[in-house]
């Protein structure tokens, strides 16, 4: 692949027509940096299955910031969920400077991947450990591709505001399984099959 693919600007091409929230220059080059991490790092150590640059900046980078747009945080404490690869957090994170952002990565050399990319950045700490085991509160948890439904005492515990990527297709029955209280699906403008479910948890396990 041409370095020029992994350019501040090509990326910046990339990922402009995605936005609907407005990134100062200082954002921009942190989320620049996080991709061109992403891309190095992944090359030893599987980080994301996705290798196209136009693909890795719309699935990862894009629907981050859509999560973003849409919770609207400008304060409080959020916790990403098995983090991986820093998604959605670190965007969310590098969109709003006022909220405080937990990624939790369980996996030791994802762990040091998201402590390297986070390095200066204020807002962002990272957690090497499960979420069973996390003794903390957070206002919201956001995750992706992680099986919420194995975790739902562990996340009433945890928090009472959920924001979840997923398939179009089992939205429905992860909200009802977790036991979501007026759940709200809203497809991804550019890929209709996932969605981003929010919902607030009943209070009662």
């Amino acid at each position: 692949m041409p370095e020029g693919a992994y350019s501040s600007e090509h990326f910046r091409t990339l990922l402009e027509p995605l936005l609907t929230l407005a990134l100062t220059e200082p954002q921009w080059e942190l989320l620049n940096r996080h991709y061109r991490l992403l891309v190095l790092w992944n090359r030893r150590l599987n980080l994301t299955s996705i290798k196209d640059p136009a693909a890795i900046v719309k699935r990862h980078f894009g629907e981050s910031l859509f999560v973003a747009a849409r919770l609207r945080l400008e304060r409080g404490a959020l916790a990403d969920l098995g983090s991986g690869g820093g998604f959605p957090g670190f965007p969310i994170a590098v969109a709003n400077p006022g909220l405080q952002v937990t990624l939790i990565e369980s996996v030791g050399k994802k762990a040091a991947f998201l402590k390297e990319v986070s390095r200066g950045v204020g807002n962002v700490r990272v957690l090497r450990e499960r979420f069973e085991e996390v003794d903390e509160q957070f206002d919201w948890v956001v995750s992706r591709a992680v099986a919420l439904e194995s975790l739902r005492i562990p996340l009433l515990h945890k928090t009472k505001h959920l924001a979840f990527l997923t398939s179009v297709d089992r939205a429905q029955e992860i909200a009802s399984t977790l036991g979501l209280n007026k759940p709200n699906f809203e497809p991804l403008p550019w890929d209709p099959s996932t969605t981003l479910l929010t919902g607030v948890f009943h209070v009662e396990p």
